[in-house]
């Protein structure tokens, strides 16, 4: 019986180191998760960033050029102003 104890005893004791070893390796995941959204993040408003410079850079080059480019140009200031409408009634409610 005293033998049958101690290894249960023991089985605990493993149970309960192996435990505080996921606790710790769920707390570092966690830690890496966060690490890797505000990673995301960063990428995610870099893109916005890269848009916005081709958009500007089609623009430009759309008023360089004649043709079909000034259509591009004229939908482009056109959308800017919605956006910049959106915006002033949004500031304004």
């Amino acid at each position: 019986m005293k033998v049958l104890l101690e290894k249960i005893g023991k089985k605990v004791r493993d149970l309960i180191i192996s435990h505080n070893n996921l606790i710790e390796k769920n707390r570092l995941l966690l830690v890496e998760n966060e690490n890797y959204k505000n990673e995301v993040d960063e990428l995610k408003n870099e893109i916005i960033v890269l848009k916005g410079r081709i958009d500007e850079i089609l623009i430009s080059k759309s008023f360089q050029n004649n043709g079909n480019d000034n259509k591009l140009a004229k939908k482009k200031i056109n959308m800017f102003l919605r956006e910049i409408d959106k915006c002033i009634t949004l500031l304004n409610n």
